[in-house]
């Protein structure tokens, strides 16, 4: 398993309260890999996206919501997905050392609905576009397109006494 922490830059381009936002998204992330046994560090991604949302659309009172922006990352974690050691060479896979560099570009659509004050369901969809790719060139490369589902569920467990503007 993957996950990644780390700090986000927000620059608010458009900023109309319970209406619309345009903002500037400069995100720098950690990523770490997991078996549940160990915590192992895989490298860093930087990811600057433009990001597009809406409150309050139909009688259901729905958030829509769209991203986009490319993806570059750090050798070790293109190493993790694309690099084939010399062990693991066989005839139609040869060696690969990956390279640090542009990953791809992310376009995210969803939509969700806020569940009381603390709750949020979320749906939505991801397509991701590998064209021009730093490591296009390695064995495991496949697709340059791909496309994920999401649905999530999140909980706002603590709140400022003091709101952010």
């Amino acid at each position: 398993y993957l996950f990644g922490i780390g700090p986000q830059f927000i620059l608010k381009l458009i900023d109309e309260p319970g209406k619309r936002k345009l903002n500037l998204n400069l995100q720098a992330r950690a990523i770490y890999s997991t078996d549940f046994s160990s915590i192992e560090n895989r490298g860093y991604v930087f990811n600057p996206k433009i990001k597009y949302s809406r409150e309050h659309v139909t009688d259901m009172n729905l958030k829509i919501f769209t991203s986009g922006g490319p993806i570059f990352a750090t050798e070790k974690l293109m190493d993790y997905f694309y690099e084939v050691a010399p062990e693991f060479v066989i005839p139609g896979r040869p060696a690969y050392d990956a390279d640090s560099g542009y990953l791809g570009s992310n376009l995210t659509f969803g939509i969700s609905k806020r569940i009381g004050r603390q709750f949020r369901l979320l749906l939505g969809t991801r397509i991701g576009f590998h064209h021009g790719a730093t490591n296009s060139d390695s064995p495991l490369f496949r697709d340059k397109t791909n496309l994920a589902l999401f649905t999530a569920f999140a909980w706002s467990f603590w709140e400022s006494g003091l709101p952010a503007r």
